[in-house]
């Protein structure tokens, strides 16, 4: 719920916000407008919503064209899905990109609400975040520049 909560904040709120204020604000508004509701909010960190939107990675998507919460629907072979097969057989694969940043660069930028270091992140969604630059290719005929894991609640973010 918190981790859904917060994705829902970043799908809504101006990356250029660049103080506390203004934060508490905007995820006040989208208490009034139903984008989230007021015991969702009660659990909201504003610190670590402005902290997200610190982040230099943010800051470079302010003012680019940014596509939020991005579907897609795949065939891909089990072998780039599953650990312990090098099957070719296809297998369909679906999910939904966190940020897709189609500007002067390409990124895709996933949000995590947790604290796992690099390492554990980059093992435990390097097959998720793979397949998310995968759809991208097939979907655009584009490479992606950059992919960056982005923690909700420290701030923190690391390439993969």
């Amino acid at each position: 719920t918190v981790g859904t909560t917060y994705h829902k904040i970043m799908e809504h709120i101006d990356f250029a916000l660049d103080n506390l204020a203004d934060v508490t604000s905007a995820i006040d508004k989208m208490v009034e407008d139903g984008i989230i509701t007021a015991d969702l909010r009660a659990i909201v960190k504003d610190h670590e919503v402005l902290s997200a939107l610190m982040n230099p990675i943010i800051k470079e998507c302010a003012g680019e064209r940014c596509y939020h919460e991005q579907p897609f629907v795949m065939y891909v072979p089990a072998k780039d899905v599953f650990d312990n097969t090098n099957s070719t057989d296809k297998v369909l694969v679906q999910g939904v990109i966190d940020l897709l940043v189609d500007g002067k660069k390409k990124y895709i930028i996933d949000f995590k609400y947790s604290s796992l270091s690099s390492a554990e992140a980059r093992e435990r969604y390097k097959k998720q975040l793979n397949l998310y630059k995968m759809a991208y290719k097939v979907s655009f005929g584009k490479e992606i520049d950059k992919i960056v894991l982005l923690s909700l609640k420290n701030g923190e973010s690391f390439e993969l």
